[in-house]
């Protein structure tokens, strides 16, 4: 985690984004207190089989908006809705 948050500050100002599937829980968040350009975003994983959309703006300050995109055949869970707008980072 060191070696990603010194990246992190090197390239600062600018926003780095880190997609990892880990605990297959779906979370977006900036974890990380002395690196607040760095944006964590946890995938979906079994069963919850879905994917996040990733709309990227080298024009817009927030650079990077998220959007959660629910595949509604994925097997093995109760079926739920994310009907979240984007967020952007």
């Amino acid at each position: 985690m060191t070696a990603i948050e010194d990246g992190a500050r090197a390239v600062a100002p600018r926003p780095v984004v880190l997609v990892h599937g880990d605990t297959h829980a779906f979370t977006i968040d900036t974890p990380v207190k002395s690196a607040p350009t760095l944006t964590r975003v946890s995938t979906f994983g079994a069963p919850l089989v879905h994917w996040i959309r990733v709309a990227v703006d080298p024009h817009d300050p927030a650079v990077f908006a998220f959007s959660p995109q629910v595949v509604q055949k994925s097997t093995g869970i109760a079926r739920r809705t994310l009907s979240e707008p984007a967020r952007q980072y």
